[in-house]
């Protein structure tokens, strides 16, 4: 299906995406400290 096509190519077309996902609580970390 398309959903699971984005899904499995997210890593290659989105790399940003994934290093927020696998950083999730760094990256509210790092916002709290500014906010």
């Amino acid at each position: 299906s398309h959903l699971s096509f984005v899904d499995s190519r997210s890593e290659t077309r989105h790399p940003v995406l994934v290093i927020f996902h696998h950083h999730q609580k760094l990256f509210y970390s790092i916002v709290g400290i500014f906010l």
